[in-house]
């Protein structure tokens, strides 16, 4: 198995932790700052595993094979997430995602409540109350979300491909391809 299958099964085991963690701490956790934290911990663990797959290399690795590197464990941990997400909240406990809706509409509430206009607040729960009528974990939404991180997973490894690579001396070839004849 290659390096970055193996980092990218751990990475993808990693979020599904996350995901039934959540779940079991229920809808309002899920909806707070502590699962945008754990998502923080899992673009950490990217960078830390992209870095182990170029050490356990020729320690060296360019920024375009860094990013290559970063999004595809981020992919392959997408895609595993997301079909356990589909499992979890369609086979296992279809019952979560009216959870889901409520307390969404609670957290739109209390959001709209702050700003202090009652009639805004109820513009703002009417519009969240129309945007969950669909499934929010059909399996269309399930692919749209996938579509959605993969576009976000990029542009993050751009980003995140800088702590990763590393460029061998000027004097030493990474590939063959380099050598000049």
């Amino acid at each position: 198995m290659s390096a970055l299958l193996k980092y990218g099964l751990i990475l993808g085991l990693a979020s599904v932790i996350i995901t039934i963690t959540s779940w079991l701490l229920g809808a309002s956790f899920m909806l707070s700052g502590a699962t945008f934290l754990l998502g923080v911990g899992a673009l950490a663990l990217s960078v830390y595993f992209a870095i182990r797959i170029r050490n356990e290399g020729s320690g060296f690795m360019r920024y375009g094979e860094a990013f290559k590197t970063v999004f595809l464990l981020l992919l392959i941990s997408a895609a595993i997430t997301s079909v356990f997400s589909f499992l979890l909240f369609n086979v296992i406990d279809p019952s979560f995602e009216d959870e889901m809706k409520q307390a969404t509409i609670e957290k739109v509430r209390d959001m709209a409540a702050l700003m202090g206009d009652a009639t805004l607040e109820d513009a703002m729960i009417e519009e969240a109350e129309k945007e969950l009528d669909t499934p929010m974990y059909g399996l269309s939404n399930v692919l749209k979300g996938f579509a959605y991180s993969a576009v976000a997973y990029a542009l993050l490894a751009l980003l995140l491909a800088f702590a990763v690579k590393k460029d061998p001396p000027e004097d030493e070839f990474l590939y063959e391809e380099e050598v000049i004849d």
